[in-house]
């Protein structure tokens, strides 16, 4: 996602409100590294839903997740969003998250076998 200068405060008030509030995700800063092994700089945050959360489905396979996403299941957006997330990571350049990258994979696989 990329926010126009100047916008900052109020796309970041947005989401907190979208997703913690709306959704009950918890906002939790994170260390991420480069490919390269540097640490980045910045904080980075990230929304994460607890697992004591009333809508959290547990560990599942990338199978299960795939088939939650294309058939629409809480508390994913579905295809689109989860394919464009992963496209997004993967035009950064030096960015790469195989569990994306796999789920990308299955969410193809099982959309081409849904139009069979």
């Amino acid at each position: 996602m990329t926010v126009q200068p100047g916008y900052e405060d109020e796309v970041r008030a947005y989401l907190d409100w979208r997703e913690t509030e709306q959704y009950g995700y918890e906002l939790v800063s994170i260390d991420l590294w480069h490919l390269d092994g540097r640490k980045v700089e910045s904080p980075v945050h990230t929304y994460v839903y607890p697992v004591d959360g009333p809508g959290w489905v547990g560990p599942r396979s990338i199978g299960e997740v795939a088939s939650m996403i294309l058939n629409g299941g809480r508390p994913f957006k579905g295809l689109s969003y989860a394919m464009s997330a992963a496209d997004r990571l993967n035009r950064l350049g030096d960015s790469r998250d195989e569990y994306l990258d796999a789920l990308s994979a299955a969410l193809s696989e099982q959309a081409r076998d849904a139009e069979d």
